[in-house]
């Protein structure tokens, strides 16, 4: 009677352990060179043991480290998405201390496609192991990516090798660290000393303490410091390679990463013709000093384009290819986007870069025009005057922005 007492308690207790939902748990992944990842696992809320989920690859900041609380909250300002809401959006989430930074071992060698894209690799071959993840075949989950500023950088790193990765959301970060960080072939001074204190304590490549010695003794880097960084980041031939939905969100008030990077990157993009929306927002590397954005912006924008390009629900509106939150605090949007070149500009009055953001400066269509709904087109050529922060121009040339940018508030 005993042992049959027994054996019903193990069974009950087997019966609870398989109902369990799928729980967080800490791993070390080994990457290709034995360097150790230290990464947290989330699995999408309420997911049932052999349900499965498509999993977002979370990455953090330069100076950071991973996310380790499975309902951390979005953050407005670097337009930061949290593991929270991601998850209650029906996502795993995997987040990771990047090479040489938090937990992890290895050197910092600043998104090198050598090393710090070979670890997302191993990363990828991880998440397909987990019994949550959703798979498109073999070794194959169904990933996305997101982050912001140094976790931008990597995911165009990332899906430049690895063809296994289906949807990015790059926020604040870059096209070029030399256009972005030695700007004119002059050294941005003070962002240089933010990120090597940044580096302070860490193991980081001996090319950053050069690079850090002679921006502050001369203003300037040698030819081969700016090599290696140009080596660093994506560089053309793997954003070349890039052929998944890509959503770019970058910051008005941003003067290390400006929106210039990423007009660079939308006009790069979009003759790839792959699915692409590009959001300006109040926040980035900088401070914002007009009307802020509605609360919120960028993670209902960027849960909407998982759910539409990583889910695969067609039913989704990810909006229009081109938005950004004016000085006024309201949501404006084109149905395109500034040209890179500055040569397409024209001289019409439209919309200008501010300290704080852009300006929804309207004036009519040199020959009336209407919109397809029948309203009265205000903007079907737009431009971006340059502006004066910081004391330079931070947009380089008058822009063109397409399709009624200077269009209405949403």
């Amino acid at each position: 009677m005993a042992r049959l007492g027994r054996l019903v308690c193990a069974i009950f207790a087997l019966v609870l352990i398989a109902a369990a939902p799928a729980a967080a748990r800490d791993a070390t992944v080994t990457s290709f060179d034995g360097t150790q990842i230290a990464t947290s696992f989330f699995p999408s809320e309420g997911l049932q043991p052999g349900q499965r989920a498509p999993t977002i690859l979370l990455g953090h900041g330069w100076g950071g480290s991973r996310d380790t609380d499975p309902n951390s909250s979005s953050e407005d300002l670097f337009g930061q998405i949290g593991v929270g809401p991601l998850r209650r959006a029906g996502y795993n989430v995997l987040t990771w201390d990047a090479r040489g930074w938090g937990q992890s071992g290895g050197t910092i060698e600043v998104d090198s496609r050598d090393f710090e894209g070979r670890d997302v690799q191993a990363l990828i071959s991880y998440v397909a192991q987990q019994p949550e993840a959703q798979l498109d075949g073999p070794n194959d989950p169904r990933v996305g990516m997101s982050g912001v500023s140094y976790a931008g950088g990597i995911q165009f790193v990332a899906t430049g090798l690895d063809p296994r990765v289906d949807v990015i959301a790059p926020t604040i970060a870059w096209n070029s660290l030399i256009t972005s960080l030695d700007k004119d072939g002059s050294a941005k001074g003070g962002w240089g000393s933010v990120l090597y204190g940044s580096a302070q304590g860490h193991k980081y490549d001996s090319h950053i303490d050069t690079a850090f010695q002679q921006a502050v003794t001369t203003g300037r880097v040698s030819n081969d410091i700016r090599d290696w960084f140009a080596s660093r980041g994506a560089g053309p031939d793997l954003l070349n390679n890039i052929r998944v939905p890509t959503f770019l969100i970058q910051g008005t008030a941003d003067t290390l990463f400006t929106l210039k990077e990423a007009i660079t990157n939308y006009a790069l993009f979009r003759s790839h013709g792959v699915p692409l929306k590009m959001l300006w927002f109040c926040g980035g590397h900088g401070v914002c000093t007009s009307a802020h954005d509605p609360p919120g912006l960028i993670e209902r924008e960027e849960i909407a384009w998982y759910d539409r390009y990583l889910k695969g629900d067609t039913g989704v509106d990810t909006g229009p290819r081109f938005g950004w939150g004016a000085d006024d605090g309201a949501l404006r949007a084109g149905s395109a986007a500034p040209w890179a070149a500055a040569a397409e500009a024209d001289a019409d009055g439209g919309p200008r870069l501010g300290r704080g953001g852009l300006h929804g400066h309207r004036r009519r269509c040199r020959h009336r025009q209407l919109h397809p709904d029948g309203r009265e087109c205000h903007g079907s050529r737009r431009s971006l005057r340059p502006v004066q922060v910081g004391g330079r121009d931070e947009l380089e040339a008058v822009r063109r922005v397409r399709g009624g940018v200077g269009g209405d508030a949403l």
